[in-house]
């Protein structure tokens, strides 16, 4: 799981996680994104959600 923080051009600043999966030769990415005012009260269900990611 990588975790990120960016800041738009519009001055906006986001967190952002993802989670990465490879299956088959090919290579999935899930990503969550949210207000970096609201990222105290997501921070935990985001990483229950990302580390839910998997692929068959």
């Amino acid at each position: 799981m990588l975790e990120y923080q960016v800041k738009l051009p519009d001055g906006q600043e986001r967190h952002n996680l993802a989670s990465v999966a490879v299956s088959r030769d090919k290579l999935f990415t899930f990503n969550l994104s949210t207000r970096e005012g609201r990222w105290s009260k997501v921070k935990d269900r985001f990483g229950v959600v990302a580390q839910s990611f998997t692929v068959y």
